[in-house]
């Protein structure tokens, strides 16, 4: 809303800034503060500045604004090298608790920080020294759902994280692609096999990473040997009741194969038995038959 254009005014800009946009935790004696700063430091300062160039001139960017930056917790963010005003003597965090910052500008999330920001302040040297602020808000991310695998149909990492509104994943990783593969920029992941894989979503200055394990069903045997007019039981691996399964002989003249994976022998000669799961279209395993 309008204020006056003096420092009366600048105190409410800065409290009203304060209470509706950063909103700290303590956010009645905050926005004092935030008021007190901008009426005895700004306004003095800046009360002459002019946004309108001169002929052949540019606006000048106000030093005192900073970026605001989105983290998840744990995250860690370097801002000295956007100090460029001046050389930063001091660095400190209005919620060290949540955001910490150590001499350098190196800043730490460790907590979320719900629907409010945490101000971090770069200052230079002297009794007046100049100062720019950042905004910080932290989110915490977590990836839901079940950790193990159990059909080679492939998922999206980013539909499974949950925490966020304002973070914002930089890419995704697979530490085996053998197993897991995914879209370092879609975050889409392709089972390709049975095994352990580490998916890592990269956040700045973190990596949030979860292990999944793919445990599909497989036919034990690669091969097996059957007399004729005899039976004998696939060995399933991985079995589980969340699936169903289903078997199917590539030639039912030299043996057949029920439900539940016991082969018939009707003939000499070979056959392939094959197995799918969930009525899938292609077979997730098979066995070579032989029938003496």
């Amino acid at each position: 809303k309008a204020v006056s254009d003096d420092a009366d005014g600048a105190w409410q800009a800065g409290y009203d800034f304060c209470y509706n946009f950063e909103r700290p935790s303590d956010k009645e004696n905050r926005s004092k503060e935030r008021g007190n700063l901008a009426k005895n430091t700004y306004y003095p300062k800046y009360k002459d500045y002019s946004m309108e160039p001169g002929e052949g001139e540019t606006p000048s960017e106000n030093p005192l604004t900073g970026e605001t930056f989105y983290l998840p917790a744990k995250g860690t963010l370097s801002l000295k090298e956007l100090v460029t005003e001046f050389v930063p003597k001091k660095w400190k965090s209005d919620s060290s608790k949540l955001v910490s910052v150590n001499k350098k500008g190196k800043v730490k999330a460790k907590k979320a920080t719900g629907d409010s920001f945490v101000t971090i302040t770069a200052l230079s040297a002297g009794k007046d020294p100049q100062q720019k602020t950042f905004k910080i808000y932290v989110e915490t991310p977590k990836v839901t759902g079940e950790k193990t695998i159990r059909t080679f149909d492939g998922f999206s990492l980013p539909s499974r994280l949950e925490g966020l509104s304002k973070v914002t994943p930089k890419g995704y990783a697979s530490s085996n692609s053998n197993v897991l593969s995914i879209n370092e920029n879609t975050g889409e992941v392709t089972v390709i096999k049975n095994g352990t894989a580490r998916l890592s979503v990269i956040f700045e200055g973190r990596k949030l990473v979860t292990t999944f394990k793919v445990r599909t069903p497989g036919i034990k045997q690669s091969t097996t040997k059957i007399k004729t007019n005899k039976t004998k039981k696939l060995t399933i691996q991985n079995k589980n009741k969340s699936v169903s399964l289903s078997f199917n002989s590539a030639n039912p003249d030299i043996a057949t194969v029920d439900d539940n994976g016991k082969i018939y022998a009707n003939a000499p000669g070979e056959t392939t038995i094959s197995l799918y799961v969930n009525s899938s279209s292609e077979p997730y395993d098979t066995c070579e038959i032989t029938v003496k």
